[in-house]
């Protein structure tokens, strides 16, 4: 992770919906199918940079990887 901004993340091929899910149980984002709706998204790009768990986790000690 790089920025400290924790994200939304589709996963649509391969092994991205793995690492999708993977970034979400770490408190780095959320992760939603390639099935979500307009509204789905929106919810989720107004509700991730503000939601205190995920800032916590994106500005702790080591969470800039490079």
């Amino acid at each position: 992770m790089q920025g400290a901004t924790p994200v939304p993340a589709v996963g649509v091929l391969a092994d991205q919906p793995d690492k999708a899910a993977a970034f979400a149980r770490r408190g780095l984002g959320r992760a939603l199918e390639p099935t979500a709706t307009r509204g789905e998204i929106a919810d989720a790009v107004a509700a991730v940079p503000g939601d205190p768990g995920h800032a916590d986790v994106a500005t702790g000690p080591g969470s800039v990887r490079r």
